[in-house]
């Protein structure tokens, strides 16, 4: 219920939950308990342990499918306000082999409307990124960052936290990273020159949540699009 607070009074059109947890079998039983008011997806049919969820309740928005895997939704959606555009919501392996597959997909996506990533991507891009006893994993680094320049992405201003996740213990057990951020292809700063992403309080788990909002720059009074990954 809390996610349904969240969503209303936050004012989102759209919404993507990361490690749900929730077993392919819950799915129904939580969607009519909790999501009854709420358009829902998720990525089940290709990880058993509900990590990606993505839910909406307008009516008048067009949300199509376009692809889903184990650790992505990619969606283009339609509003009457602003112009289509992709969207994939993203949640990442903890170990560098497996962030591969998602690595492949999104070099190989077709581009022809201005597209968005947005989620946990596990994986830091800078060491900078990481406050860890821990040393990072340099090679892991560099497959993320050769994946973004390879795929003609750039990071979507960004304003908030600059760590968005924390183990929340003290010491030199202690660990911050920067693991949630949007990424966007090229064309989207010509589209939406006005949009950002916002880092925000974490309070419903040990992330904060990515708020994105999309204002084009093509209409005197732009209606606000905003959604979040969490």
């Amino acid at each position: 219920m809390k996610l349904c607070l969240f969503f209303k009074h936050n004012k989102l059109d759209i919404l993507g939950i990361n490690e749900t947890r929730i077993k392919s079998g819950r799915f129904d039983v939580i969607r009519r308990k909790v999501f009854r008011q709420f358009h829902v997806l998720n990525n089940n049919l290709y990880h058993p342990n509900g990590r990606l969820w993505v839910i909406w309740s307008r009516d008048d928005l067009s949300v199509r499918t376009l692809s889903v895997g184990n650790q992505w939704v990619h969606l283009q959606i339609e509003e009457v306000a602003i112009p289509s555009f992709l969207t994939t919501f993203v949640y990442g392996f903890n170990d560098a082999l497996g962030r591969m597959e998602l690595w492949d997909f999104l070099r190989c996506v077709s581009v022809q409307l201005s597209w968005v990533i947005l989620g946990d991507f596990n994986c830091v891009r800078l060491v900078s990124e990481r406050i860890s006893s821990v040393p990072p994993n340099l090679a892991a680094i560099s497959d993320f960052n050769n994946v973004i320049y390879g795929a003609g992405l750039s990071e979507l201003n960004t304003v908030g936290h600059a760590f968005t996740w924390t183990n929340k213990q003290d010491g030199v057990a202690r660990k911050l990273m920067r693991l949630d951020r949007a990424l966007v292809y090229s064309s989207w700063h010509s589209v939406f020159p006005s949009s950002y992403v916002e880092a925000s309080n974490a309070s419903l788990s040990n992330h904060s949540p990515i708020l994105v909002t999309v204002c084009p720059g093509v209409v005197p009074r732009p209606a606000r699009f905003r959604y979040l990954n969490c």
